[in-house]
């Protein structure tokens, strides 16, 4: 199956872009948001297409998507267990889910090394 056929199309959908949240006013840009683009420069750097922010056939919203793969990525830094549970049962496709503190150390080790 195309990945294109999985998505919604009605919503902006473009290969290999970061999408990122607005903070709000006085807010600076979340640990989420940061784990993300340190993921997704992972895959550039891989050679791996990808697309965040995609919303599913169904409404169901991954934070990133590799087609190679098949597979979304999840970064979870305050969500409860319960709701990558429901995704894990509810995504059309796979899950693997990556704490965002630790990729954001994991890829420091290797800036700062």
């Amino acid at each position: 199956m195309n990945e294109i056929e999985l998505f919604d199309i009605k919503y902006n959908i473009k290969k290999n872009v970061i999408k990122l949240r607005k903070p709000k006013e006085g807010e600076k840009l979340s640990i989420h948001e940061l784990a993300k683009c340190l993921l997704c420069i992972e895959l550039l750097e891989n050679g791996l297409d990808f697309y965040t922010e995609v919303i599913f056939i169904g409404g169901k919203r991954a934070d990133i998507f590799i087609p190679f793969h098949n597979e979304a990525w999840e970064i979870v830094h305050s969500e409860k267990k319960e709701s990558i549970l429901n995704k894990r049962k509810t995504y059309p496709v796979d899950i693997k889910v990556f704490k965002a503190e630790d990729v954001i150390k994991t890829n420091l080790r290797g800036i700062i090394s």
